[in-house]
């Protein structure tokens, strides 16, 4: 049986990784020193319903200076083929959470390799879902309910 997503290749056409000059290595980390923005874009070829591209933009930048050893720009790419046998309702939910993912996965590697040749070592990016929870049938078709405002007057037409 064929797996029913296949990543043919990975590549990183963009790759910018800055080691933060005042950073204190010392310091113990806080809470949340960064700041992750992760913005996916995946898509279809028109000829081939069965090949997709994942695009991942990778940002990645202390929340406060020298509170994190680099700053991380970082665009990664995903092709995909899908076996046939995946029904077409389910290909767009099924490369945009495990293609993610498999993209995803590989930045973090690609990162841990270059920040680990950086002047403060290597850095793993954390971890990141993709998952986002289907709507029911019934709550998408039915329109948002408004809800009534406690003490205040209703007007009626005269």
């Amino acid at each position: 049986m064929n797996p029913p997503l296949q990543l043919e290749q990975c590549f990183f056409p963009e790759v910018t990784v800055k080691a933060v000059a005042g950073f204190q290595a010392d310091t113990p980390p806080e809470q949340d020193p960064v700041r992750l923005m992760v913005t996916p874009e995946v898509r279809h070829n028109r000829e081939d319903p069965l090949l997709w591209l994942v695009n991942l933009r990778v940002l990645l930048e202390p929340s406060e200076p020298g509170r994190f050893p680099y700053q991380i720009d970082l665009l990664a790419v995903g092709l995909f083929r899908l076996d046939p046998t995946v029904p077409e309702a389910q290909r767009q939910r099924l490369v945009t959470i495990n293609g993610c993912s498999m993209v995803y996965g590989a930045a973090r590697e690609f990162l841990l390799t270059v920040t680990g040749r950086g002047p403060w070592g290597a850095c793993q990016l954390p971890t990141h879902s993709f998952f986002t929870p289907p709507v029911p049938a019934a709550a998408a078709a039915e329109p948002a309910r408004q809800p009534r405002r406690r003490g205040t007057k209703r007007e009626t037409p005269s």
